[in-house]
């Protein structure tokens, strides 16, 4: 809800914003927030906590890209969405991360290490953001 408060009083508008922890129980609410923007997730299916969104102006070209995915494990519960954002003949790769608290650091370490290999190899600018206390 700052980000309407933001809005209104700066008079900003965001290209891409992105939350962390917005529950299952929010997703409609998340889903027709904003106008002129597409609401991209991931939550868990076994829980109503965590997940990570995404909104992307409808003014850009956006696809999710599944192959980027961290997948989660027993000890190592993490929600996460990769975008690819096209604007004016460029390509961007926007991850958005969410490691629930309390799970094993150094499985999650690899994890991410791996994921952002993976994102080097396109040789495309990356932007990684995210909730992942160490």
């Amino acid at each position: 809800m700052h980000y309407i408060i933001f809005s209104l009083i700066l008079r900003l508008t965001f290209d891409v914003t992105v939350l962390t922890e917005i529950w299952n129980i929010n997703l409609d609410l998340f889903k027709n927030l904003f106008e002129g923007y597409t609401f991209y997730f991931d939550v868990p299916s076994d829980s109503i906590i965590g997940g990570v969104g995404v909104y992307v102006r409808n003014c850009y070209s956006c696809n999710t890209l599944n192959f980027f995915k961290i997948n989660s494990t027993e000890t190592n519960r993490v929600k996460n969405i990769s975008t690819e954002i096209l604007t004016n003949g460029h390509k961007y790769i926007l991850g958005a991360v969410y490691r629930h608290p309390n799970q094993n650091i150094n499985d999650f370490a690899k994890l991410l290490d791996q994921n952002q290999c993976q994102l080097a190899n396109t040789r495309d600018p990356c932007i990684i953001v995210g909730d992942y206390c160490w």
